[in-house]
């Protein structure tokens, strides 16, 4: 695929071994693998900004865009907030691993090992020997995933674009800006968008509020188009890798995120509604679950699909959900300081080579 815009190579470099002790409570990953008994129930969560500022998003959107002021000057994403991801057991609650690292949000697992968004920086994990990757064009980093021929999407919320780079060779292969394809260049409070794409991105801080689509999550679909979830114009759209024209495939949702596939279709949250969505392969809702909910940030189906595991942001909690009966069977209540950004139930034998 190839991208409008010429892109710089990525910078990468290897962080100092002594950086190594951002991996607690003890060692790598593998390590923490190693040591299971068998009989844990395994996930990884990520935790991003402090719980007051997700709250704070929610009061925003809850709001007529352009009517509403946020509260505190510092809810404006900054690289300096912290983050982490974990490694528990959803039976007992024990961490068992912890990366600290600013505003943690989406991640992948893949034989290079566990890729990291981390605002304007992205980290890879691999046994002992931590790297990061940074653009000039990264700015509010979302999610990342991994592509059919081993490559990396991500989504950079903060400049409105989808990037496609090797972690081979740091080579960008292809970005779409989606104000160059239909979407106004004005943010969702009407202020004008000017960003200077020959300029370090990274420096922009915009929040949630002075963005235009504010994209959160893409893959590539099994036809090679992308899918993509746009927080400001409640939609999944696909787009076309050759041209870049968005199509609209799912409108009227509330705050989306989240696209994954799935033997049924896709998963996906209707975030703002509080109610996660089973899609079939033309998109069409087939099952929602709905609760006690409040700003359904992730959703995730355990490898066998019984089981849906669902990020209730403002409860503070991780749900697990009967995909057949929709029935809460149990959940997990984490710091109101953290805010739970993405879940992945894990199977450890699946993933111990992919990060030792």
């Amino acid at each position: 695929m190839t991208g409008v815009y010429r892109a710089p190579k990525l910078n990468c470099r290897k962080l100092p071994a002594n950086r190594t002790a951002n991996l607690q409570p003890d060692g790598t990953l593998g390590s923490a693998i190693d040591r299971l008994k068998g009989t844990e129930e395994l996930l990884l969560v990520s935790f991003t900004c402090t719980h007051g500022l997700v709250a704070d998003k929610k009061r925003y959107v809850d709001k007529k865009a352009g009517q509403y002021q946020w509260d505190d000057p510092l809810s404006k994403f900054s690289p300096q907030r912290k983050g982490q991801i974990i490694l528990f057991d959803f039976n007992s609650g024990r961490i068992l691993w912890r990366f600290m690292s600013p505003l943690s949000a989406g991640f992948t697992i893949d034989q290079n090992g566990l890729h990291i968004a981390s605002y304007t920086k992205i980290f890879t994990i691999k046994g002992e020997n931590i790297h990061v990757r940074t653009h000039p064009w990264f700015n509010d980093l979302h999610s990342v995933e991994t592509t059919p021929d081993g490559q990396l999407i991500v989504t950079n919320s903060g400049t409105d674009n989808i990037m496609i780079f090797s972690p081979q060779n740091n080579k960008t292969s292809y970005v779409w800006w989606a104000t160059d394809h239909g979407y106004p260049n004005q943010a969702d409070n009407g202020t004008p968008i000017r960003l200077d794409r020959s300029s370090d991105l990274r420096k922009y801080l915009p929040s949630t509020g002075e963005e235009a689509t504010h994209i959160n999550s893409a893959r590539i679909h099994t036809d090679g188009s992308i899918l993509a979830t746009l927080f400001h114009q409640n939609a999944l759209i696909q787009i076309d890798s050759s041209t870049g024209i968005p199509t609209i495939l799912l409108g009227g949702l509330n705050r989306p995120h989240s696209i994954y596939p799935s033997s049924f279709g896709h998963t996906m949250c209707d975030t703002n509604n509080n109610q996660a969505l089973l899609l079939d392969p033309k998109f069409g809702v087939i099952k929602t679950f709905r609760g006690d909910y409040s700003w359904l940030q992730d959703a995730r189906l355990s490898a066998d699909e019984k089981w849906l595991y669902l990020l209730d942001v403002n409860n503070n909690r991780v749900v697990k959900v009967e995909v057949d009966t929709s029935t809460l069977i149990n959940h997990w209540e984490y710091d109101a300081e953290w805010s739970g950004f993405n879940v992945r139930p894990i199977i450890a034998e699946e993933i111990q080579e992919k990060v030792t």
